[in-house]
């Protein structure tokens, strides 16, 4: 049976995953909504078309994604699943754009995790990194959350993630899950949902800073808290 191309939106590095030869690769979570497969260490993921776009997604136009009955193949520009054949036909940039100087902002949300690490983030100390890793349920921890919000932060105001950054690249892969892994390798050079890139551009204009929190704070159950948490963090000495 030939399979049914379907078109999808991703990023360049999402694209460069997808070069070579097609091979079987183990799947790390799928849903109805998102598949996420890791491909040689980097988990990348078919998404619906009203699922989170994470920044290692493939975006489709699909409203929901069939029940995954075989192996998941990936190469020759496709992710390979059941009769579908995904291919990125649309490249869009995830990255947060370089603001400056943003005011420090806080949030009342609060994340249940230790206030000695939360501290030595907002201090940029590698500790933190070492203690936030991994910390909490689901296949992206609070702690990863938080980290991840700071790292973009950090970079969309032209900062250096320092020890901070190199301690989560070297140990995020052995400390926490695939996907989540990913997600902070590539917030590291400044890619974010859309929803982080709102909340922070909202803080540049200085307008619809509300709005933009609440639609990050939809954002999973403890997701978009914990992003909007690192964010603040980060934003502690920008000015």
């Amino acid at each position: 049976m030939t399979a049914r191309t379907v078109p999808a939106a991703a990023s360049t590095w999402v694209a460069g995953r997808l070069r070579g030869p097609r091979r079987s690769y183990p799947v790390v979570a799928v849903g109805p909504h998102a598949v996420y497969v890791d491909v040689h260490g980097d988990c990348v993921g078919v998404v619906a078309r009203d699922a989170v776009a994470l920044p290692i997604g493939l975006r489709t136009t699909l409203d929901r994604l069939p029940d995954i009955k075989g192996p998941v193949n990936v190469g020759q520009g496709r992710v390979w699943f059941d009769e579908y054949a995904v291919a990125v036909t649309r490249i869009v940039d995830p990255g947060v754009p370089r603001l400056g100087p943003l005011p420090a902002w806080s949030t009342p949300v609060p994340v249940d995790l230790p206030a000695s690490a939360l501290r030595a983030l907002a201090a940029a100390e590698a500790s933190a990194a070492l203690e936030l890793l991994g910390r909490g349920d689901g296949l992206t921890p609070s702690g990863d959350d938080v980290l991840a919000g700071w790292l973009v932060a950090r970079h969309t105001t032209g900062r250096p993630s320092g020890e901070v950054g190199a301690a989560v690249a070297t140990h995020a892969a052995d400390r926490t899950t695939s996907l989540s892994a990913t997600l902070l390798g590539r917030a590291i050079v400044g890619e974010a949902i859309p929803q982080c890139r709102d909340l922070l551009t909202a803080l540049h204009a200085g307008a619809g800073v509300d709005g933009a929190l609440a639609a990050l704070l939809a954002v999973g159950h403890t997701s978009g808290a914990a992003l909007a948490a690192g964010i603040s963090l980060g934003l502690e000495d920008a000015a």
